[in-house]
């Protein structure tokens, strides 16, 4: 019996291999792992590292996990975040991850622009941008 546990990349990774056959692979769901709720909370823990402010967020939110709101500091900048409205995971991540900020050396920016912010991420695109120190004509 051939067993893999993950495949590289996309979607297939979270399927094993639990018997091959002549012209045929069976394929059975993997069950979530007990490890991932940690997972999650050590990414999150790594994320909020990175904020200005990151003592005074982590006894907030372990200590006083009802105040929805919490304000980040990040490059000078204070913003008002509603844990209540889920808004911290997708902001957060657009403030400090690689999502697009990888794109920003790519880009030539000679004057202030215009930008369309299509409100996947509560906002955190055109918060990135200022954080970045881009000048923004219009949001």
């Amino acid at each position: 019996m051939l067993k893999i546990d993950k495949f590289p990349g996309d979607a297939l990774s979270r399927y094993l291999v639990s018997g091959l056959t002549l012209g045929s692979v069976k394929c059975e769901r993997i069950k979530p792992k007990q490890n991932m709720w940690l997972a999650n909370k050590l990414n999150g823990l790594k994320a909020l590292w990175k904020f200005d402010n990151r003592y005074q967020l982590l006894l907030s939110r372990l200590l006083f996990r009802t105040n929805g709101l919490n304000i980040y500091h990040l490059n000078g900048m204070q913003i008002l975040i509603d844990h209540d409205a889920g808004d911290e995971s997708g902001t957060r991540d657009v403030l400090v991850s690689q999502m697009y900020q990888q794109f920003l050396p790519e880009m030539k920016f000679t004057s202030p622009i215009n930008v369309l912010d299509l409100g996947g991420n509560g906002g955190g695109f055109g918060l990135m941008l200022k954080v970045n120190r881009i000048p923004i004509k219009k949001l």
